[in-house]
């Protein structure tokens, strides 16, 4: 498999996880929690450093899970044979979203976060994947926390 299939399909599964309902902060949805995060310390962007294992703004709450992703990433990049090359940069990028959708049907997830995952490899090339999902703040009262 050529390298550029390969870090697109790394990128492809890493930002699917991220974003699914199974990243979960503390038994509560990842996203959901983010965007509570983003929201109280008045900022539209968070980065998640992947090699250097942190975030920004910081708040040691998703250390675990930046944990887990970073994690992630080195098993994909151990199972490439041989490897070409070696990631120089991996970031998830989260912002929020003005929605285009003025009538919506999610009413109980009426916010969006875009999600984005960017690899810069020693040889300089880059691989994006982007998502939008629908989200609303983190709330324990109306959320059921994980058991795992």
């Amino acid at each position: 498999m050529s390298s550029r299939k390969e870090y697109q399909t790394i990128a492809d599964r890493l930002i699917s996880s991220f974003t699914s309902r199974n990243n979960d902060v503390h038994g509560y949805w990842g996203i959901g929690k983010l965007y509570s995060f983003s929201q109280s310390v008045n900022t539209n962007k968070i980065v998640i450093d992947l090699i250097e294992k942190s975030i920004t703004p910081q708040n040691n709450e998703f250390i675990p899970m930046i944990h887990h992703f970073a994690q992630k990433l080195n098993d994909f990049q151990q199972k490439r044979e041989p490897p070409t090359s070696t990631l120089s940069d991996a970031k998830i990028f989260i912002s929020s979203v003005k929605s285009q959708n003025i009538f919506t049907y999610d009413s109980w997830a009426p916010n969006e976060l875009k999600c984005t995952i960017k690899f810069r490899c020693d040889t300089e090339k880059t691989y994006t994947k982007e998502l939008v999902v629908k989200c609303r703040p983190h709330d324990p009262r109306r959320e059921t926390k994980s058991m795992r």
